[in-house]
């Protein structure tokens, strides 16, 4: 990372966190449990800080809190990068997967086409 007071609880670090959620790269889990909500709700009114983890969102303009799917509450920002990492690789194999999947298809159409054509021009000379 460029900066080395970067941390999840930082301006920095969240912004950070909801660039990788916006781009599909982690899941934001909505906690629905009343009395959790409560609870966090009451630590905020008190300026103290959320548990590790736990972090506000806004579910259609609503004041929400949320945990990050597949991330650890004490994971690092390395950590966090390396996931990131992993996650843009996965997307990029499915991609290359899918480039192939057309790729095949197009070439299938092609030679369809062909040979279309060569039946249809066989058909005329006959």
């Amino acid at each position: 990372m460029a900066e080395s007071n970067l941390n999840k609880k930082s301006e920095a670090g969240v912004q950070l966190i909801k660039e990788l959620i916006d781009n599909g790269l982690i899941e934001k889990v909505v906690i629905t449990d009343e009395q959790e909500n409560a609870q966090m709700k009451t630590l905020e009114n008190e300026k103290k800080p959320l548990p590790d983890g736990v972090y506000v969102t806004h579910v259609e303009g609503v004041r929400k809190y949320c945990r990050l799917k597949d991330l650890a509450p004490d994971m690092s920002n390395e950590d966090i990068d390396l996931m990131a990492n992993f996650k843009q690789t996965e997307y990029l194999k499915k991609i290359n997967q899918n480039v192939k999947v057309i790729k095949n298809w197009v070439i299938f159409f092609g030679v369809m086409a062909v040979i279309g054509l060569v039946a249809g021009f066989i058909i005329a000379l006959t």
